[in-house]
């Protein structure tokens, strides 16, 4: 069962990481989600925002949309940058003490705390545990359904905590399959260029392995000194596991640095399941 280790929770429930992450929290969206949400969709389902694609400026969303979900929302840097084109923000991560600074962020941006909820939840233990593809008439619980009404989720810096490929592939299908027919699916992430890559082979070899023999997805796995783990994705790979869980091609955007990258998903959803919340 996919699921974020102890290490990882207590790494962002620590004070350190907690200070760091509200400092950035309000640094706005990253150029390459810019890009991926005004070169592909407006938000909201009635089609009257968006981000414009040529000014790279959230002001240029038009119009509120009606639900955004975070999930993994950390210090909230995503929700607080749409959470005021939206009606209503939901935030979903398995730290308490980021969930109350997320929450604070986005309460301010938009002038009170009304209609912005918390989930605190393992989002990867909790599919771990439910079919990939939800039954139309099984019970959801709130963070389900708050997924089955969204217009817009963000997942920025998740994947990288779920070991192994077929796990994160797993987990994107499954919020995938949440989603409402008509919702997209923001995902972004720290990429590594080609001389980082170079990088963990040389650190490999020094520990005496082999890196060829290990395989690149057992290259870019990693722990840090305080145990926590964190897979480290190349533009590729990243394009080619978002493809895995979307079955088809994806435009993935990578940043003139090749330090980040960002694609907008499809919901997988039929009618029949998104409509149930």
């Amino acid at each position: 069962m996919p699921s974020i280790p102890p290490t990882v929770r207590e790494h962002f429930e620590t004070p350190e990481i907690i200070l760091a992450s509200e400092s950035t929290a309000a640094s706005g969206l990253w150029d390459v989600e810019l890009s991926a949400l005004g070169a592909q969709v407006h938000i909201g389902r009635d089609d009257a925002a968006g981000v414009g694609a040529e000014t790279g400026d959230v002001s240029d969303v038009a119009a509120r949309g009606t639900v955004l979900v975070d999930l993994g929302c950390g210090a909230g840097r995503s929700s607080i940058a749409l959470g005021p084109f939206f009606e209503e923000v939901v935030l979903m991560d398995l730290s308490p003490r980021m969930l109350e600074t997320a929450a604070d962020g986005v309460a301010a941006v938009r002038g009170g705390p009304e209609d912005v909820t918390a989930h605190h939840l393992d989002l990867y233990a909790e599919l771990g545990t439910r079919p990939e593809r939800p039954s139309p008439t099984a019970r959801q619980d709130g963070w389900e359904r708050a997924l089955s009404r969204a217009d817009l989720a963000t997942a920025g810096n998740v994947l990288c905590y779920v070991r192994g490929r077929d796990a994160r592939v797993r987990v994107l299908r499954a919020v995938l399959a949440r989603l409402g027919p008509d919702a997209r699916l923001l995902v972004t992430n720290h990429v590594v260029p080609p001389e980082g890559v170079q990088e963990l082979r040389d650190m490999a070899r020094s520990a005496g392995e082999d890196p060829e023999a290990l395989g690149e997805d057992a290259l870019l796995d990693t722990t840090s000194q305080d145990g926590s783990f964190v897979h480290w994705f190349t533009p590729e790979s990243l394009a080619e596991e978002l493809g895995a869980a979307t079955d088809g091609p994806v435009d993935l955007k990578v940043s003139e640095d090749g330090l980040r990258a960002a694609a907008l998903l499809s919901s997988t959803a039929s009618a029949a399941v998104g409509g149930t919340g």
